[in-house]
């Protein structure tokens, strides 16, 4: 009988085991997908319209994606981290979701007028008018994205995904050929929202419940209420540079601010919300053994840390050819943002997955107090650097993210047994690693003039550098990337 049970525990661990790791090709796939064609989109439309454009609708995303976090009301956490869940609970969760999401659009389409009359620019009126129905969709696909993440599909998602930026990245092209200017970027945001509504609404199923909607909602809103306030603290800070750049300085220098945001960003995501959004569910199914957690969290904080730091390292290093050659010399002025946000991003892996961890084994509260002090040092920061420069807003932004980190850290000893020491080991080795990396790379490209040359060399050069390091090293984090990728060679289909 014992030898039964243990033979159901194997193979139900190896089941599951296999299920992460397509989970987790799917998920990249999606990822890798989805931002190469945005990326692609990216060098297109730099190069047909200009800083202006895009800093006129970064104006709007402001109140668009604090919008959005209303709208998701962190029922879609709340969602994938119930053990148990039932058609009621994703029913109740996007009636929620699309009467607030009703309500926002009536308000942003009142208070329009005063929008463009705060930031002096009249087009804001329809813009905000027209880019908040993206609200309506995005209702939707958040609770569909949160049904298909608890029960790790991420097949749908990646075609979804994958074929939704695709289509509106045709619109968005087109539109700006035409020379519409501003309306190009408005038409590929909202379609991209309405595609992959769309989509996702051929790849999910499940029957409109309304008995117990109260109960429901009632057992989602403490969890979820606490994953909304330190959403809107994220949301809040990470758009109130654009905010205040917006509104202090010119739409020209929150272009150049936010492009040079862009490239990093893109780049954490793929790797580290791959790995994150894979991991979430299966954190939850581990809240009951912290040690099993603890395991996983470090596994994954040490495999994000090793793919991410040489990317975001050699970006900064690359970042000067890369925006003569991709985006024309117009863009020139983004490079130094490149670069301050590629520093502050690098800080991100840890606290993501760590964070997580807490909200998996049911503590919201840790996570939201931790959002909290950084955003006092947060506003600290932007207090001293919004009268100097925008240069000087840019620079706040790396120096927040290293000490968010530090801060973090003795909470995550106390509430998942991470401890300091292991936190730091797991972020110095692959941070020294690729240090060394840079400066071989910028020595060595200093012998090389044209941009394509330069940059291809930079590439080589580093990936060689990094991979022999840690191979001389005999590095951990090298044998569980390879572990992992080859994990899912085997069972990724």
């Amino acid at each position: 009988m014992e030898k039964l049970v243990d033979r159901y525990k194997k193979k139900r661990k190896q089941s599951m085991n296999s299920k992460v790791s397509s989970a987790f090709l799917w998920k990249f796939l999606e990822r890798i997908g989805a931002q190469g064609i945005s990326f692609i989109l990216t060098i297109i439309l730099a190069r047909l319209l200009t800083p202006t454009d895009y800093g006129v609708v970064a104006l709007v995303t402001v109140f668009i994606s604090l919008a959005t976090t209303f709208v998701q009301c962190g029922f879609n956490s709340a969602l994938i981290q119930k053990k148990e869940i039932s058609d009621t609970d994703y029913s109740s969760g996007l009636i929620v979701s699309i009467g607030i999401a009703a309500i926002l659009y009536f308000l942003l389409f009142v208070c329009a007028p005063q929008i463009a009359d705060f930031y002096n620019v009249d087009e804001l009126i329809k813009i905000t008018r027209v880019l908040a129905l993206l609200l309506f969709p995005g209702a939707i696909t958040s609770i569909q994205i949160a049904k298909l993440t608890r029960e790790l599909q991420f097949k749908p998602l990646f075609f979804a995904s994958t074929s939704a930026t695709l289509a509106s990245a045709f619109i968005g092209i087109f539109l700006a050929w035409k020379q519409c200017g501003v309306w190009a970027l408005v038409a590929q945001q909202v379609s991209v929202q309405v595609f992959s509504c769309l989509f996702l609404l051929l790849c999910t199923r499940w029957k409109l419940h309304l008995v117990g909607f109260k109960d429901s909602v009632a057992e989602m809103v403490p969890f979820g209420s606490r994953i909304l306030a330190s959403n809107l603290l994220v949301t809040v800070f990470l758009n109130l540079r654009t905010l205040i750049i917006g509104h202090v300085y010119s739409s020209d220098d929150l272009g150049y601010f936010n492009r040079g945001k862009q490239f990093p960003q893109a780049l954490m995501e793929s790797i580290n919300g791959t790995i994150q959004t894979v991991l979430l569910p299966v954190y939850s199914r581990k809240q009951d053994s912290k040690k099993a957690l603890t395991r996983m969290v470090r596994t994954s904080v040490r495999i994000s840390n090793y793919l991410i730091f040489p990317v975001l390292v050699g970006l900064c290093c690359v970042a000067e050819p890369m925006i003569q050659l991709l985006l024309t010399d117009k863009w020139l002025p983004c490079i130094p943002y490149i670069r301050y946000f590629a520093i502050a991003y690098l800080c991100q892996p840890t606290q993501i997955a760590t964070a997580q961890a807490m909200r998996a084994v049911g503590d919201s509260k840790t996570p939201l107090k931790l959002e909290i002090i950084r955003k006092i040092i947060e506003i600290s920061l932007l207090a001293i650097t919004v009268p100097i420069s925008v240069d000087a807003i840019g620079m706040s932004s790396a120096i927040c993210g290293v000490l968010s980190i530090a801060i973090a850290m003795r909470a995550n000893e106390k509430v998942i047994e991470y401890s300091v020491k292991e936190q730091i080991a797991d972020i110095a080795e692959p941070l020294v690693y690729s240090l060394i990396m840079a400066l071989i790379v910028i020595v060595l490209s200093g012998f090389v003039d044209n941009n394509i040359i330069k940059i291809l060399f930079e590439i080589v050069i580093g990936i060689i550098t990094y991979l022999g390091i840690s191979i001389v090293m005999k590095s951990k984090c090298l044998n569980e990337a390879i572990h992992l990728i080859k994990h899912q060679m085997g069972s990724g289909h």
